[in-house]
C-alpha cells in the first residue's frame, strides 16, 4: 500500500488534467451559450465524463483491486456547473468505466462517483449563494465529505474502515484542493463569459436603443445637446446638425458657434431665458427662437433643457435638452392668424353655412351689415337672414355647389331692423374632416343697385346732350355677332366726315384702318356684348382716307335684369398728340445717338493715353539709333522708316483723342478732292479685282476746313465696309464727289444742317445690303455684323464723329440683295487749300543739371539718353517721392526739372505745387499727351514753365529744355 504522501502528490499531479479541462469548458459556454439548456447540460455531462474516464488512465493502486484518481472530483465539478442531468451522464460514463476496470473496489469506486455526481448537483442548486471565496471553501469540503463515505462498500466493513482511515486524509485533500481551486478558476472562467455575454446584450440593447430614440428624434426632427457646464463644453448629436442641413460636426460644439447661428433679434431674449432658467428663477427652459439655416434662411427651433446634474454646492453642472424643428408649426400658427385677421378685418362679410342651412361662423362685418351680433348669427339659418329663399331652393343651391364647387349670385338679406339689403355672393364649397361647408363671400351692393337706377333715369334725361357732346359718341348693337351703328353724334360725323344716314345700321368696324380692323378679329369683336369694359387706342379711317388716331371706350349697356342691350362707344381724337409724341420720340432717339457717341469718345481717349506712352519708347529708342548709327546706311534706312511708321501711328493716336475730345486735331482749308483720290489709289492695292472701282471725284470746286488725315480715314472706313459687303460676289464700289446748295425749301433730308452750298462725298455699293435694324444702329460704337476677328464695330461709329466734328452730317440708304450709299456733307469755306510745311530746326545742345520724373522705367531711360546725348547732366526718378526727396536734399543742384504728368500715387501738378513752395524759381517742364487739368492757358498759373507733349522726340525737347533754360537765365541776369 502507498503511503499517504505518496497518494497526495500522486493524486495532485492527477490534477493537470484539470488544465484541459478548464479550457474546453471555456469552449463549450462560448460556443453553445445559446443552445437549448438541455443539449448545453448533455454537452457538459459527456465532456466532464470524457475527462473522468481519461483520469482513470492514471490512476493510483492503493489496495488489492483499489485505485484512485480525480474522476470524483471532476464528476463534482461537472454536476456543480452542468448541473443534474450532466452530473448523471459523467456520473454513468465514469461508473460504467469503472466496472469496466474491475477489482474489489470496483463497488466502491460506483457509489463514490454516484456520491460526487449527488454532491455537485447539491452544489448547482446553492450556486448563486456561493458568491464568496469562505462560502467557496466550505462548499467543496462538504462535497469532498460526500464522498469519502464510498470507501465503506469495499469488500467488509473493517478492511473497508481501516482502508479509509488510511487514505482519508491525502484523498481528502487532493479531492478538496481539486474541487476548490478548479471549481474557482470554471467559476472565474464562467463569471467572466457570463459578463462579457451581459455587455455584449448590454450594447446590443443601447444601439437598439439608440437606433429607437435616432428613428423618434428623426421623426420629431430633434437634435440633443448635452452642456458641461463646469468645463464649458457642449456635445451636439447628429441630428443636431442634419435638422439645419449642416453635416454631423460641420460647424464647432461651443457656445460662441451657436450664439452665431441665433437671429441677432433672437439672441438676448435666449441667453437670458437659458441664465433665469440656470439661476433657478424659473423653473424650466422652453424658448423658440430663430436658427439659421446652413443655406440661409432662419428656421424656427424650440429649445427645452433640463438640469440633469448638480455638484455638492447645489450648483448646475450638466444641462440636458433638445433641438427641435418647429419651423413648419410657426408657419402653420402665422397662416391660420393672418387667415383668422383677414376672416375678422375683411371689409366684406364672410359666412361659415351647413349643409343644412344652419350658419356655423360668420364675421364681425357680416353681423355689423345685419345688425347683429357674432353670437346672435351662431345658430340662425340662412331662412331667418333671406326669407325669400325656400327649403327646396336652398336644396337645389347646395346640389348645385356640391357639383360646381362655387357659385356667384345676388341676394337681399333680411337686417334685423326689418329693412332689405342687396348683397353679390360668392359661395366655395370646403371639404374639412368628412364634412362639406359652404364659405359665402357677400358684398353690399345696395348703393350700386340704388345708383344703377339713378343711372338709368340719369340717362333718359341727359339723352338731349348726346348729340353735343364734344367727343365721338355711338351707341352700337350685336347683330350676328358683329357691332352695328344705332345711333352717332355730331361729335363722330365730324371726325370721319359722313352724314348719319350713310353710317346708321352700318358695321363700327368699316370705318376703321385695316390695321385696327385685323386687331379687334383677334381681340373679339363681342366683348362689349358679354360685359366687357372697353379702354383702347383705335385708329378710324375718314371720307378722304385720312388716319385719325383715337382712343376708344365702349361701355355695356344694360337693361332690367341686367340684361346686356348693347354698348356705348366714345371716340377722343388723340392725332395731334400721337404727332407730338413722334416727334418726342425721334428727338429721344438722337439723345439717345449722341450719348452712345460721346461714350466711346471717353473709351477710345483711354486707349489713346496707354499708347502714347508705348509709342514714345518706339520713338525714343528709334532716334537714338539714328543718333548712334550715322556710319551704317541700313540701319539708318530702317530707323527712318521705324520713325515714319512712328509719326504715322502718333498722327493716329492724335486722331483717336480728337474722336474723345481730349485734344484736338488741326484743321486747315483742304482740297478734299485731293486727299478722297490719294485715299483711292492706296486702296486699289488692297481690293479684290471681282469689284470694280469706279469715281467721278470733282476738284477745285471749294475748300472744306478739315484734317487731311481724318478725311484719308472716312474715305478708307467707308470703301473698307462696302468691300467686305461685296467680297463673296464682286460687284461695283462708286465713289463721287461735287458741290451742292442746301436751303431752306429742300434740305436733300439734310435736315440738322443749316442751308448753304456743301461738297456731298457718296460712296456706293451694290453688296448684300442692310435690313432697317442694322440700319438704325450702323453708327453705334462696338455693332458690327462681321464675323468674330473680323470687325470691331468702331468703324462707322469714328466717320460718325469725324462728320460731326467737321459741322457736316451723314445719311445711309441701303436695301437688301441691293446694296448701300452712304451720303455725307462738309460745308464749305471761302479760301484756297493750304500745304502744310514743315521744318525741322537744328538740334539745340545746352548745358545744365535736370531731374527727369516718369513712373515708365523705359520712358525715363530715354529721357535721360537724349538729354545727355544734348549735352546735359541727368539725374533720373521713377516716383515722385523720391524726386522730392532728392530736391530737398540737394536744392541748389538742379537747373531745371521734367516731370509727367500722370502718375501713380502724385501727378505731375501736384507735385510741381509741392517743389514751388520751396523751391519757387527752380523751372519745370510737365510732359503729356492730354490732361483735362492742363493746358497752355493754365500752365502760368500752375508754376509750369512749358509743356511737352507725348510722344517726346529729340527736337521738340532739345527745343523746349534750350528754351525754357535760356529764358530762366535771362530772368536771373536782368
Amino acid at each position: 500500500m502507498v503511503s499517504g504522501t505518496d497518494l497526495f502528490y500522486g493524486l495532485f499531479n492527477n490534477m493537470a488534467i484539470f488544465i484541459v479541462l478548464i479550457a474546453v469548458y471555456g469552449f463549450l459556454i462560448s460556443t453553445f451559450e445559446e443552445s437549448a439548456k438541455f443539449t448545453r447540460q448533455a454537452l457538459v455531462g459527456f465532456t466532464f465524463g470524457l475527462f473522468a474516464i481519461g483520469c482513470m488512465y492514471a490512476k493510483i493502486p492503493v489496495a488489492e483491486g483499489v485505485v484512485v484518481d480525480q474522476r470524483n472530483a471532476i464528476i463534482t465539478l461537472c454536476g456543480a456547473f452542468g448541473g443534474p442531468l450532466s452530473a448523471v451522464i459523467g456520473a454513468f460514463m465514469a461508473g460504467t468505466y469503472r466496472i469496466n476496470l474491475g477489482g474489489a473496489g470496483a463497488l466502491s469506486g460506483v457509489i463514490g462517483v454516484g456520491l460526487s455526481a449527488l454532491g455537485g448537483t447539491v452544489l448547482y442548486n446553492f450556486r448563486d449563494k456561493i458568491d464568496s471565496i469562505p462560502k467557496a471553501f466550505v462548499s467543496a469540503l462538504a462535497a469532498t465529505l460526500i464522498v469519502l463515505p464510498g470507501w465503506l462498500f469495499y469488500k467488509d466493513i473493517q478492511t473497508a474502515w481501516a482502508l479509509l482511515k488510511a487514505v482519508a486524509l491525502p484523498y481528502g485533500l487532493a479531492i478538496f484542493f481539486g474541487i476548490f481551486f478548479v471549481g474557482l478558476l470554471l467559476a472565474r472562467q464562467e463569471h467572466s463569459h457570463l459578463a462579457k455575454i451581459k455587455l455584449i446584450k448590454s450594447e446590443e440593447r443601447l444601439r437598439e436603443s439608440e437606433q429607437r430614440l435616432d428613428l423618434a428624434l428623426s421623426g420629431a426632427n430633434e437634435g440633443i445637446w448635452d452642456w458641461n457646464l463646469q468645463n464649458n463644453t457642449i456635445h451636439f448629436d447628429k441630428r443636431y446638425y442634419t435638422i439645419s442641413g449642416y453635416s454631423p460636426n460641420e460647424f464647432p460644439a461651443n457656445f460662441d458657434e451657436w450664439e452665431l447661428r441665433v437671429h441677432p433679434d433672437d439672441i438676448q431674449q435666449v441667453k437670458s431665458s437659458i441664465q433665469n432658467y440656470l439661476s433657478g428663477e424659473i423653473e424650466s427652459y422652453d424658448n423658440e427662437f430663430r436658427f439659421k439655416h446652413k443655406d440661409g434662411h432662419y428656421m424656427w427651433i424650440q429649445g427645452k433643457g433640463k438640469i440633469v446634474a448638480r455638484n455638492d454646492q447645489g450648483e448646475p453642472v450638466r444641462f440636458i435638452g433638445t433641438h427641435s424643428d418647429i419651423t413648419l408649426r410657426k408657419q402653420t400658427e402665422d397662416s391660420l392668424r393672418i387667415t383668422r385677421f383677414i376672416f375678422d378685418k375683411a371689409s366684406i362679410g364672410i359666412y361659415r353655412i351647413g349643409s343644412d342651412a344652419m350658419i356655423i361662423d360668420v364675421n364681425r362685418q357680416a353681423a355689423l351689415e345685419l345688425g347683429y351680433t357674432v353670437d346672435e348669427l351662431h345658430g340662425m339659418s340662412i331662412f331667418d337672414i333671406d326669407p325669400h329663399t325656400k327649403s327646396d331652393e336652398w336644396g337645389a343651391m347646395w346640389q348645385s355647389l356640391c357639383e360646381t364647387g362655387s357659385n356667384h349670385f345676388e341676394r337681399i338679406h333680411r337686417r334685423k331692423d326689418g329693412s332689405d339689403m342687396f348683397v353679390e355672393i360668392t359661395t366655395n364649397l370646403l371639404e374639412y374632416e368628412g364634412n362639406q361647408f359652404s364659405v359665402a363671400f357677400t358684398q353690399n351692393i345696395t348703393e350700386r343697385k340704388i345708383g344703377e337706377n339713378n343711372l338709368k333715369a340719369s340717362e333718359r334725361r341727359y339723352q338731349d346732350l348726346f348729340n353735343e357732346a364734344p367727343i365721338g359718341y355711338v351707341v352700337i348693337e350685336n347683330k350676328d355677332g358683329d357691332p352695328y351703328i344705332k345711333n352717332v353724334n355730331k361729335a363722330f360725323l365730324n371726325l370721319i366726315g359722313y352724314n348719319r344716314e350713310e353710317i346708321l345700321d352700318t358695321p363700327l368696324s368699316r370705318y376703321y384702318t385695316e390695321t385696327s380692323r385685323e386687331l379687334l378679329k383677334k381681340v373679339d369683336y363681342q366683348r362689349a356684348f358679354n360685359g366687357v369694359t372697353i379702354h383702347e387706342e383705335r385708329d378710324l379711317l375718314t371720307r378722304e382716307k385720312k388716319i385719325v388716331n383715337t382712343i376708344l371706350h365702349v361701355h355695356p349697356i344694360y337693361e332690367e335684369h341686367n340684361k346686356i342691350a348693347g354698348a356705348r362707344a366714345m371716340f377722343l381724337d388723340i392725332t395731334d398728340r400721337k404727332n407730338a409724341e413722334k416727334e418726342a420720340k425721334r428727338l429721344e432717339l438722337a439723345l439717345l445717338q449722341a450719348q452712345k457717341m460721346e461714350a466711346i469718345g471717353t473709351l477710345a481717349g483711354g486707349i489713346a493715353h496707354d499708347f502714347n506712352n508705348i509709342l514714345g519708347a518706339i520713338i525714343g529708342y528709334t532716334e537714338l539709333a539714328q543718333i548712334y548709327s550715322k556710319e551704317n546706311p541700313k540701319i539708318q534706312e530702317y530707323t527712318k522708316q521705324i520713325f515714319i511708321a512712328s509719326e504715322r501711328a502718333k498722327g493716329l493716336i492724335q486722331q483717336i483723342l480728337a474722336f474723345s475730345r481730349q485734344t484736338k486735331l488741326e484743321k486747315q482749308p483742304l482740297d478734299i478732292g485731293v486727299a478722297v483720290k490719294e485715299t483711292l489709289k492706296l486702296l486699289r492695292a488692297s481690293i479684290p479685282r471681282t469689284i470694280e472701282m469706279q469715281q467721278d471725284i470733282k476738284t477745285n470746286i471749294g475748300a472744306v476746313y478739315a484734317n487731311q488725315t481724318q478725311i484719308h480715314q472716312v474715305v478708307l472706313n467707308l470703301c473698307t465696309n462696302a468691300a467686305h459687303a461685296m467680297e463673296k460676289k464682286g460687284g461695283k464700289l462708286s465713289v463721287d464727289l461735287h458741290p451742292i446748295a442746301i436751303n431752306e425749301n429742300d434740305r436733300s433730308n439734310f435736315n440738322e444742317l443749316k442751308p448753304g452750298l456743301y461738297i456731298k462725298l457718296m460712296v456706293t455699293d451694290t453688296g448684300h445690303g442692310m435690313d432697317n435694324y442694322t440700319i438704325s444702329r450702323i453708327f453705334d460704337p462696338y455693332y458690327t455684323t462681321k464675323e468674330v476677328g473680323e470687325g470691331t464695330g468702331m468703324g462707322l461709329a469714328l466717320v460718325h464723329g469725324i462728320v460731326k466734328d467737321h459741322g457736316g452730317d451723314i445719311k445711309v440708304y441701303s436695301e437688301l440683295g441691293v446694296g448701300t450709299a452712304f451720303h455725307i456733307l462738309f460745308p464749305t469755306i471761302e479760301g484756297n487749300e493750304e500745304k502744310a510745311t514743315t521744318e525741322i530746326d537744328p538740334l539745340l545742345k545746352g548745358k545744365g543739371n535736370i531731374l527727369f520724373v516718369d513712373d515708365e522705367k523705359p520712358l525715363v531711360d530715354i529721357g535721360k539718353d537724349l538729354l545727355e546725348f544734348l549735352g546735359y547732366q541727368v539725374e533720373t526718378r521713377t516716383s515722385p517721392i523720391d524726386a522730392l526727396e532728392a530736391l530737398r536734399a540737394k536744392p541748389d543742384k538742379y537747373d531745371l526739372v521734367i516731370t509727367d504728368m500722370t502718375m501713380p500715387n502724385m501727378n505731375g501738378d501736384k507735385l510741381v505745387e509741392e517743389i514751388k513752395q520751396f523751391l519757387p524759381k527752380l523751372p519745370i517742364i510737365i510732359c503729356t499727351g492730354f490732361s483735362k487739368r492742363l493746358s497752355q492757358d493754365k500752365k502760368s498759373e500752375m508754376g509750369i514753365d512749358s509743356i511737352l507733349m507725348k510722344p517726346l522726340t529729340l527736337n521738340d525737347l532739345a527745343t523746349t529744355v534750350k528754351k525754357v533754360l535760356d529764358e530762366t537765365n535771362q530772368s536771373i541776369n536782368q
